[in-house]
């Protein structure tokens, strides 16, 4: 698992706890399944990139590609 993908989950985690969001509200807004988030966040998955950009949305961010 890359430094990047760890990263940006955490970011995740981190964004859907400051909304007070609980994963069983994100995945009911997201049409996913609790246990889905969870796994996400577990980093037992790692969503697809079409996956992580709708969870994202849905916390009212967008994904950006930066140069280094």
């Amino acid at each position: 698992e890359s430094r990047t993908e760890y990263k940006l989950l955490a970011e995740f985690v981190q964004l859907r706890k400051e909304q007070n969001l609980t994963q069983r509200e994100l995945a009911d807004l997201t049409g996913n399944k609790q246990q889905v988030i969870s796994r996400i966040e577990k980093r037992e998955n790692s969503p697809t990139l079409k996956t992580f950009c709708s969870l994202l949305n849905t916390l009212g961010y967008d994904l950006q590609i930066i140069k280094r």
